[in-house]
């Protein structure tokens, strides 16, 4: 249940470079090496172990908003999106979304992706990491923890670094 994305493209910048980026799959030598040249990756090296990448879907949100020149003190772990830009009470297209992750709110541990949509019983996100690629992936609404939306007012006029 994708949705239609013109509309809002505009509003939402950065998800230009996250569409653009579906696909690359950190398990195929392009897709490590991609991942591994964002700019936040290369300054975040200890996120690279044994040629594995871990917890990297904080490093694609960096990276897209980093693109358009949206400026974030996001880390790498998912939940400091949390403290990012403002809430907003209701997810909206291109919004963060942070969520849970495991079986359990552990209190701890997150994902942070891109809101695309819902159905009844799932929020539909575009993010890194998703099953160690960029996706569309289908979430349970039960694990949210909130959306956020830049602080200082996105606009048409932010022009990309693609």
């Amino acid at each position: 249940m994708v949705p239609s994305v013109a509309p809002s493209m505009s509003r939402c910048p950065w998800m230009t470079p996250a569409f653009m980026n579906i696909g690359v799959d950190a398990r195929t030598p392009y897709g490590f090496a991609k991942i591994a040249t964002f700019p936040w990756g290369r300054a975040n090296a200890s996120l690279l172990t044994d040629e594995k990448i871990t917890d990297w879907c904080s490093v694609f949100v960096y990276e897209c908003m980093h693109k358009v020149n949206v400026e974030t003190r996001a880390t790498a772990h998912a939940r400091s999106w949390l403290h990012w830009g403002v809430p907003i009470l209701s997810p909206e297209f291109g919004c963060v979304a942070v969520r849970w992750r495991g079986k359990t709110n552990d209190g701890q541990s997150g994902h942070v992706a891109f809101y695309l949509s819902s159905d009844a019983e799932l929020d539909y996100l575009l993010g890194g990491n998703q099953h160690q690629m960029v996706s569309i992936w289908g979430l349970p609404k039960r694990q949210r923890l909130g959306f956020r939306m830049p602080s200082l007012g996105i606009t048409a006029t932010l022009t990309p670094s693609l």
